[in-house]
């Protein structure tokens, strides 16, 4: 009996003792409410005493968020922000979390700079980027060389899909928001013809090309395909080409969107009647809303699919809402955003504050997960296959279009 009293002591000893702090946790029994899951007992001094595997951080954790902060776009980033503190205030538990935001604009300099700082003086274990392709392939190699999880929730180009190993793409693909609506011309509308116009940007480019290649494979002609540069605000000569050759439909791909208010505004006034097919940057956008006014009536576009009728979601809108005092300025973002916050929070209570192991982490267990952007996996490389649904304005609101 002595012997068996000694070496529970010892092996106490030892347990309290243990210089890895980061891998044991030892108390009175109780149910755990630390980062991690109660996972065994262990008796000390006639007391079961509760073990979890999983890291107990006492230290900072800082999450990075370079975003659009200025110009005609700023809300789309201010939304991410929002949806990423509300994720962090709910699901941070015992984690001493700050999450750190650098304005990366929407260009690839600023990008990179925006990363490059969030790694190098904040110390980040991982980055919820890329409001724009460019700036996350200017900040693809960086993150791959430093094995820092970037997680973009909101970009979905093709690009993007094999940036590397430390890449994660959330966001709904780019080459859905191409082949869905091409085969929707043929299926859906009956269109056998289409002009697109394509702003100079990886983003739009990319849908374009996804466009195209469907719409042809399918027999359809574009009998226009032009490119304008970022932040023209004069279309008129473009839409006159566009009028003479008549197609069904006209396809417009603005990123930021502001751009488009001016291209539908233009084309009405210009008489063109085809129906507008745009980006949901372009509707969601207040300035183009402004611009294109009464206008934008009409217009479809792709929205990014997600769960809007999980009950989690609708509770999370009202709690946005009496939070900030406005609803999220594009819901999308919003979703992706507050899902991948509280993925990396997950990764973290589970295998601590190291990029390396939470990059692991999600590849391996982030299978089926429920979230408001619906049920959804990473594959082998970080990617999801998340769709779109079509939608219309339609007295104002965005409303799906359905068969």
């Amino acid at each position: 009996m002595k012997k068996i009293i000694c070496l529970g002591l010892l092996l106490s000893f030892l347990l309290a003792c243990s210089p890895d702090e980061n891998k044991i946790k030892i108390g009175v029994s109780e149910p755990f409410t630390g980062p991690g899951e109660f996972i065994g007992e262990r008796v000390k001094n006639g007391t079961f005493v509760t073990i979890s595997e999983r890291p107990v951080l006492e230290e900072d954790i800082k999450i990075g968020l370079p975003t659009l902060l200025s110009g005609t776009f700023a809300a789309a980033g201010q939304n991410m922000i929002n949806a990423a503190e509300l994720a962090i205030a709910e699901h941070k538990g015992n984690l001493n979390v700050k999450l750190v935001v650098e304005d990366a604009g929407c260009g690839e300099n600023k990008g990179l700079t925006a990363t490059k700082k969030l790694v190098e003086v904040d110390e980040v274990v991982a980055v919820i980027g890329g409001t724009c392709s460019d700036d996350t392939m200017a900040s693809a190699q960086y993150v791959n060389e430093e094995k820092i999880p970037y997680i973009t929730p909101v970009t979905g180009g093709s690009n993007i899909d094999n940036a590397g190993e430390y890449i994660f793409r959330l966001g709904n693909a780019d080459k859905l928001a191409g082949v869905q609506p091409a085969q929707d011309f043929i299926n859906h509308f009956n269109f056998t013809s289409a002009a697109i116009v394509t702003e100079q940007r990886e983003y739009t480019i990319d849908i374009r090309d996804h466009f195209v290649a469907e719409f042809e494979k399918l027999s359809g002609i574009v009998v226009l395909n032009e490119e304008f540069e970022p932040d023209s605000n004069d279309f008129r000569t473009l839409l006159l080409k566009i009028k003479k050759e008549n197609p069904d439909a006209i396809v417009m791909l603005s990123q930021l969107g502001a751009t488009g208010g001016y291209f539908v505004k233009q084309a009405r006034e210009l008489g063109l009647e085809q129906p507008i097919v745009t980006t949901f940057t372009t509707v969601t956008n207040t300035d183009a809303q402004a611009i294109a006014g009464e206008f934008m009536e009409g217009v479809y576009f792709y929205d990014p699919d997600y769960d809007v009728n999980n009950p989690d979601w609708r509770a999370f809108l009202k709690k946005y809402k009496e939070t900030y005092n406005t609803e999220p300025a594009i819901p999308f973002h919003a979703a992706a955003t507050y899902d991948t916050t509280r993925i990396i929070l997950e990764a973290i209570k589970s295998v601590g504050n190291d990029g390396e192991k939470v990059h692991d982490w999600m590849l391996e267990h982030v299978k089926d997960y429920k979230g408001f952007m619906g049920a959804f996996s990473f594959d082998e490389k970080g990617n999801t296959n998340n769709g779109f649904v079509l939608k219309q304005v339609q007295n104002g609101d965005f409303v799906e279009v359905k068969e």
